[in-house]
């Protein structure tokens, strides 16, 4: 695996950090647990990351310090993308989503999540400090995906603030309120010990009625149903 010199030139070009991390090989998965603290973070050039990379493993771009990153599930959270902010440099990823890469020099926030008003359905994030995307020339293969994180739009990044952020994606961005207060739940009930599978919920009959966008699968309700068919949302990843 090797890291683009271009890539690493266009995010130096506009000011960000240019940060990495190891990513275990072949997944899309953070190597280390304790990835987020700045010690951690590599630069293009750090002689572990290359021997990491040189033994197959993947790398991480780490997104805050003046860089933010839309994370696109699908074709559907691209084209929001390309209507509705610049142009800037994208990377498709093995699992047909996108990676379009901002200078942010004011994004604060760990995300902003993004969910189609009608259906619910997860278009994707922008990710913001202390989270990361797969970087390009990463290699994907395992029972999931399969390929390389491709560069599919070489052109400068684009520079945004927040406030365009939230301006261009107002009607889709899900309040922080909300988010806070599910993975509070969450965590509590991960404090409490509760560790429920939620495939457990699926009967075969049940799965064959859902569809799959990006890592996200989706259908009726399992057991309350539903009249559009879409008002059950599960991240399989998460």
């Amino acid at each position: 695996v090797e890291i683009p010199a271009a890539f690493v030139e266009r995010l130096r070009a506009v000011g960000c950090a240019a940060h990495f991390c190891k990513v275990a090989k072949l997944t899309n998965r953070p190597f280390e647990d304790a990835w987020q603290k700045p010690q951690n973070w590599m630069r293009g050039d750090d002689p572990h990351l290359q021997a990491w990379l040189a033994e197959g493993g993947n790398y991480g771009v780490v997104a805050g310090e003046g860089l933010a990153i839309f994370d696109a599930d699908s074709e559907e959270g691209r084209k929001v993308q390309e209507a509705r902010l610049p142009p800037t440099l994208t990377v498709k990823t093995p699992g047909g989503g996108y990676h379009a890469y901002y200078a942010c020099q004011d994004m604060a926030d760990e995300r902003i999540r993004l969910r189609d008003k009608e259906d619910g359905g997860h278009i994707g994030d922008i990710q913001g400090r202390g989270r990361m995307c797969v970087g390009p020339g990463s290699i994907r293969d395992d029972e999931k995906r399969q390929g390389t994180y491709t560069v599919v739009a070489d052109v400068p990044i684009a520079s945004v603030t927040v406030a365009d952020l939230r301006k261009a994606l107002a009607d889709l961005a899900v309040p922080e309120k909300e988010l806070d207060k599910t993975f509070a739940l969450a965590k509590r009930a991960v404090d409490k010990g509760l560790d429920f599978d939620i495939m457990r919920l699926f009967t075969d009959e049940a799965k064959a009625k859902f569809k799959q966008r990006g890592d996200e699968i989706f259908g009726p309700h399992p057991i309350h149903g539903s009249r559009t068919g879409t008002n059950f949302w599960i991240d399989v990843e998460k």
